[in-house]
């Protein structure tokens, strides 16, 4: 079977975020299929923004060597649309995003 990694519910319970054993970010809706939200290298970690339309996340999207890692945070249409780099600082590493209500 697939594994995964960070399930996140939505907050509606309605739909699952997660990591795929490819890599990938997936969501769920419960019942339904899987459809692919973002690719890219080493994720790590999501938050789901409060009215479920996006999600943000850590990942090295652009280096396959570990030993360079720079994890930046991300941000995604929960459709896959407008993947946008939060952070781009080189320098840092970025992880564990969480949204603000206000």
């Amino acid at each position: 079977g697939a594994t995964v990694s960070w399930p996140i519910w939505a907050p509606a319970g309605d739909q699952v975020a997660y990591f795929g054993n490819d890599d990938r970010l997936y969501v769920t809706a419960v019942g339904g299929v899987s459809h692919l939200v973002s690719g890219g290298y080493l994720p790590w970690a999501m938050a789901w923004a409060p009215d479920a339309s996006q999600l943000v996340f850590s990942a090295d999207l652009f280096g396959p060597d570990d030993a360079d890692s720079n994890f930046d945070l991300f941000r995604v249409d929960v459709d896959g649309n407008q993947l946008v780099n939060l952070t781009n600082s080189p320098d840092k590493m970025e992880d564990y995003p969480c949204w603000s209500r206000r």
